[in-house]
């Protein structure tokens, strides 16, 4: 029997142009040919699919594609199940394959870049953690990235861009100040890319986060915090430290609380939110912390469908946002105690406040009653989205991140066993 060839190709919306990172490839069509594409090919029996063996569901078409020759299934399903990062073998499969009656679709890869890992990632459905008669609340899971981390995303772009104007030159140091996440990100697309990069962090933020800048090939510079808290001095210390190091010959600084490339890596991220939800998204809720990652997702949803509610999440000890005083908090990675500069009042409908000691409480419900393992700021973006959804109602449907793994904080008082 002759097996049929079927392909599905998930374009990944933050790829266009050799840089990848522009907003036309964030809302391309099919006669936009991406240059990086996740995709897969497979070899399916058609007895299979008549016994029904085979479920289309896995390999649902997005509703932003590349050109292909082969043709596209369409699923019964409204979200892709699985997205798979692999591109598809350039070899065709013989006529007279072994596997044509084989019990199981044969999935044919090739290899690809680890940078390619990037995005694409899985969303599930909150429920043990969510009231009765709240809207459906999703959950974007952005530790699949390389790093486990959303940050990712942000660093291939700043780092990506950079190469392509000039900035950034072979041989060069790349230099920033970050809670962890951002450096990691950092430090795994220098090594990828094969850069030197200088990192300023903090004794404020976790082992975790230090120890896998440094295993990536990260020469650290650690600004002391109070009481391992993060406060606007902290923050300004550390630029300050971060600032003084790139004053040295050949180093680019990323300078991620000010550099507009990295709302363009989100790009792709807001793609892939519409993509997953059919457009069927009421209100999307996340954390501030340098803001671009919000302004970059709000710019693509609301460029689909203006009416979104587009919700920032901020701690309550360090609500500037919503015009408070800054206060220490230890929610790493947001509420950096000022108004970000990359922040656009014009793209959020609505601002939230959630406290260290709430976010932490929700960190650890996920895991126990979601088998979600995330990190604080996560719990935060659930604490939010639960209040959203419940104004709401149980019609609409809320998604937010859980922007890393907990992994990343196994040593600090979010899951440390006392």
């Amino acid at each position: 029997m002759i097996p049929q060839t079927v392909s599905n190709v998930s374009h990944h919306p933050n790829k266009n142009r050799s840089n990848g990172f522009s907003l036309r490839s964030a809302s391309s069509h099919r006669d936009e040919a991406p240059v990086l594409v996740k995709s897969l090919r497979v070899s399916i029996s058609p007895i299979l699919i008549q016994m029904g063996l085979f479920d289309y569901s896995l390999f649902r078409a997005t509703s932003v594609l590349s050109p292909s020759p082969f043709p596209f299934i369409p699923s019964p399903l409204p979200l892709p199940l699985y997205p798979f990062p692999f591109t598809p073998s350039p070899l065709p499969l013989p006529p007279a394959s072994p596997f044509a009656l084989c019990p199981i679709p044969l999935i044919v890869f090739s290899a690809m870049d680890i940078l390619h890992a990037i995005g694409n990632t899985s969303m599930v459905r909150l429920h043990k953690v969510v009231p009765p008669n709240c809207a459906t609340i999703f959950a974007k899971l952005e530790w699949e990235n390389p790093t486990g981390s959303f940050k990712d995303r942000m660093a291939h772009a700043v780092v990506s861009l950079a190469e392509e104007d000039g900035r950034l030159k072979p041989g060069d140091t790349v230099v920033d100040y970050t809670g962890g996440s951002t450096g990691t990100s950092l430090a795994f697309v220098c090594a990828a890319k094969g850069y030197k990069i200088h990192i300023v962090s903090s004794d404020a933020f976790s082992k975790e986060k230090l120890d896998h800048m440094a295993a990536l090939g990260a020469e650290l510079t650690l600004v002391p915090s109070e009481g391992g808290l993060t406060t606007k001095k902290l923050i300004l210390d550390m630029i300050e430290a971060a600032r003084r190091l790139s004053q040295q010959p050949n180093t680019y600084w990323t300078n991620q609380l000010k550099n507009h490339d990295s709302i363009a890596g989100y790009y792709g991220l807001g793609e892939e939110i519409w993509s997953q939800t059919n457009g069927k998204i009421d209100a999307f809720v996340h954390c501030v912390g340098t803001a671009a990652s919000s302004r970059g997702v709000a710019t693509v949803l609301k460029r689909h469908k203006p009416n979104i509610k587009i919700v920032a999440v901020e701690p309550a000890e360090a609500s500037v946002l919503l015009g408070g005083r800054p206060r220490p908090h230890k929610i790493e990675g947001v509420g950096i105690g000022y108004i970000p500069p990359l922040w656009e009042h014009g793209l959020v409908d609505e601002i939230l406040a959630v406290s260290t000691d709430d976010a932490k409480a929700m960190a650890r419900r996920l895991a126990r009653e979601e088998a979600l393992f995330a990190g604080t700021s996560s719990g935060a973006n659930v604490v939010a989205a639960i209040r959203v959804a419940r104004r709401l109602g149980r019609d609409a449907s809320v998604v937010t991140l859980m922007g890393d793994s907990g992994l990343k904080y196994l040593s600090t008082d979010v899951y440390r066993r006392m």
